[in-house]
């Protein structure tokens, strides 16, 4: 544990037993001295940021933002192979990197939207012309306390029906597009940041047992610090106790919807774009728990 970063955990370690993922909540909020244990004692080379824009506050760390460039990730393509690209955000001559993704795009906004009330919908698309107009992010302040009024468990189901390619692209980034060690991370590193975990884990090999478990860890972290997160709670207008919450069934339903679309998980990776032999390749760098 380190005291500034809650939720901070290994997630796998190589086939030489190194430690080379990594898990957390944002960030952002590292001590000088939680700071230089992730860049000197744990030397990770790499963060993937699961956050919206407007989340994101990664710049206001001065010690992070000194050794760490930062690129937003961008689809370029999704058939028939799946592309992207990197944009820089910051100019910073680092060796090590920060990739923006965020796993809420479009279409998954798009299934609450048409599940508001007329009004609001009314508004939130005002709200999206006002950002096309004058480049502002009203929008997005308030997509992701839309979302929470209809419950974690939605945000579980959406995420695996409208969010493939997003993972996909950020397993693709994993695989093959970033220097590891690698730390993964959202706000408060248990949903976005669980399902790509658990995902990870499950590619490694692990049963279904022991992803449930890690991903339940989360909660007991969580509680170490609700003081931190009751007004988090409220921004996401999320009742505070299922926003810190990771039950088994939760992780679990991912899982299930997942396999409702493709049969398999394996299918419905490759379905999205990251490949049965991009799979297998990231399995080979991996410790074996098959």
């Amino acid at each position: 544990m380190l005291p500034t970063i809650n939720n901070f955990r290994v997630l796998a370690r190589d086939r030489s037993g190194k430690d080379v993922f990594f898990r957390s909540s944002a960030i952002d909020r590292a001590s000088v001295a939680d700071a230089a244990i992730i860049i000197n004692d744990l030397n990770i080379r790499t963060v993937v940021d699961f956050r919206t824009e407007t989340e994101n506050n990664f710049s206001s760390n001065e010690y992070l933002r000194e050794n760490f460039s930062v690129s937003a990730i961008r689809i370029k393509q999704t058939s028939p192979t799946l592309e992207f690209e990197h944009k820089e955000i910051t100019n910073v001559n680092a060796s090590r990197h920060v990739y923006c993704l965020s796993l809420f795009q479009s279409k998954a906004a798009l299934v609450y939207l048409k599940m508001l009330p007329f009004f609001q919908m009314l508004y939130m698309g005002f709200l999206y012309l006002v950002d096309k107009i004058f480049n502002t992010k009203y929008f997005n302040k308030n997509l992701m306390s839309m979302v929470g009024q209809f419950g974690i468990r939605m945000v579980y189901r959406t995420m695996a029906l409208k969010s493939r390619s997003e993972i996909c692209t950020v397993l693709k980034l994993i695989n093959s597009g970033s220097k590891w060690p690698l730390l993964i991370m959202c706000s408060i590193g248990k949903d976005r940041t669980g399902m790509i975990s658990a995902l990870l884990q499950y590619i490694q090999g692990c049963s279904m047992e022991k992803i449930q478990e890690d991903y339940c860890i989360s909660e007991v972290n969580l509680r170490r610090d609700i003081h931190i997160y009751r007004k988090a709670a409220i921004h996401y207008k999320v009742e505070l106790e299922e926003f810190i919450q990771s039950p088994k069934d939760l992780i679990l339903l991912f899982f299930e919807v997942v396999e409702e679309q493709s049969g398999s998980v394996e299918q419905w990776l490759n379905d999205g774009g990251f490949t049965f032999s991009e799979q297998q390749e990231l399995r080979d760098k991996l410790e074996s728990f098959s």
